[in-house]
């Protein structure tokens, strides 16, 4: 039997398992997840994956002397076979595979080298490639053959740890500038217990270096002084390797210094992304949302819209509702949207609790760590945190002022309407979205539409 390549090797032991009479007793996969155009969604790809293994593959081979052969290259951790490889350890102290699914398969990585203590470098196929040119050159019968040293020259340090290495987005260092609290960081200082029932009525001290110099500013003051928004970013399924669904709340101020303040991330269902960025919205006030309006972001964008036009506060138990904007980023990839972050970095504009220890930050700050332009995929196995906060460069547009803090402390919407006002500058929202018209009179709505005459008989406003 030939060896071939792309399932040709599949099809060719279901036709010699038919001619038998039964099922294979031996399922060869070798590189199924190779895509020489890099035109499916790898999300897609992962899903294909899941579904080849776990629905049709291994019920097949379910049977004594029977068994699956997975063979695959490293191309980029966003791949499947990186997933079933991924190991934590348990309660126990013991080093098992992070999807159980895959505790019980026989795996292993070969690599085409390896370190020994002494640092000295040695093939795992010294016939086919020497380690080094000088290995090569001292032995006659090696003359032709390609030291891993002379490789790695050849095609680049990320392909040939990728591929010959099994280290996919790993290169000659960092493309981001390493995390630090003096130059990325921001935390709190004097918390009170209004920090976590109301940011706008807290006094605690929010603090970040800006050059030399620490900032201070308390915390309802920095709320109202600066533009506030939320990304979101959904994912295509809900299963254990899906894309995580995020939704990360920001700021940024008069000096374009962006600060993530907050951001939620998990693997489920698309009616928990929007539960969780309403509640978002609601405790930070965020005055707009902005989904990615592509694909499977359109049915997001959908829902976020329906619900804040239909005023749902009870529906998601919120009490702010924010403005919702289609945020389209074009054709741009994504490894060119993330690495344009890098200015951010290097001229200390981006400031991120680093401090903060949640699973969705921990991830975050895992893929501003491993970033790799170079490697396919930017060489993360996820990244969709950090692809939900280099969004914001499709928010911020044009030259940022301070938002002027307009104090109504003791108005109602309703009194603001009848008074002429139609928009919540402070929050970016209609004043109308905080009216119950089930509990307005006639007479209330009608004194608001003439007032909205009067102030322009020629074209009267929308309310």
């Amino acid at each position: 039997m030939m060896q071939l390549r792309n399932g040709s090797w599949i099809r060719a032991i279901s036709a010699e398992s038919r001619q038998r009479g039964g099922r294979p007793r031996r399922y060869v996969l070798d590189d199924p997840e190779y895509d020489p155009k890099a035109s499916t969604s790898m999300n897609l790809i992962r899903q294909y994956m899941d579904d080849l293994l776990f629905k049709v593959v291994l019920p097949m081979v379910m049977r004594s002397g029977c068994g699956v052969d997975w063979l695959a290259t490293f191309v980029s951790r966003r791949h499947y076979a990186w997933h079933a490889l991924q190991t934590e350890k348990n309660k126990l102290g013991e080093q098992v595979a992070s999807d159980p699914r895959f505790n019980l398969w026989s795996r292993m990585i070969v690599r085409a080298a390896y370190e020994e203590e002494d640092g000295t470098v040695v093939s795992c196929w010294p016939d086919m490639w020497p380690a080094t040119r000088k290995i090569k050159n001292a032995d006659p019968r090696l003359k032709d053959r390609v030291s891993l040293e002379e490789i790695r020259e050849i095609i680049g340090t990320p392909n040939f740890l990728a591929e010959y290495m099994a280290r996919p987005g790993e290169g000659e260092g960092t493309y981001f500038p390493p995390l630090s609290k003096e130059r990325h960081g921001w935390w709190y200082e004097n918390v009170d217990n209004m920090l976590q029932e109301d940011p706008y009525s807290s006094n605690t001290l929010i603090c970040w270096f800006s050059g030399d110099n620490i900032v201070r500013k308390r915390m309802c003051e920095f709320l109202r002084l600066n533009r506030l928004f939320m990304t979101v970013d959904t994912s295509y399924t809900a299963t254990a390797d899906s894309d995580f669904k995020v939704a990360c709340v920001m700021g940024i101020n008069s000096e374009n210094e962006l600060f993530v303040l907050d951001i939620w991330s998990a693997q489920c269902r698309e009616d928990e992304l929007v539960k969780q960025t309403m509640q978002l919205a609601d405790y930070w006030r965020t005055p707009t949302i902005h989904p990615e309006a592509i694909k499977q972001g359109l049915g997001l964008y959908n829902t976020l819209d329906s619900l804040v036009k239909t005023r749902a506060r009870d529906m998601m138990g919120i009490s702010h509702l924010p403005g919702i904007k289609k945020l389209n980023p074009g054709m741009i990839e994504k490894t060119t949207k993330i690495a344009s972050l890098s200015l951010r970095f290097e001229h200390d504009k981006i400031k991120i609790p680093l401090w903060k220890n949640e699973s969705s930050f921990r991830r975050l700050k895992d893929q501003i760590e491993q970033f790799n332009p170079d490697a396919r995929d930017g060489g993360l196995q996820h990244d969709d945190e950090l692809d939900c906060v280099c969004m914001s460069q499709f928010v911020i547009k044009g030259r940022l002022s301070r938002i002027i803090n307009v104090d109504h402390p003791n108005k109602t919407p309703l009194e603001r309407l009848k008074e002429g006002e139609v928009v919540d500058e402070e929050r970016g929202t209609p004043l109308a979205y905080g009216i119950d018209f089930n509990k307005t009179s006639v007479a209330d709505i009608q004194d608001i539409l003439d007032r909205s005459v009067d102030n322009d008989s020629g074209n009267p406003s929308r309310i």
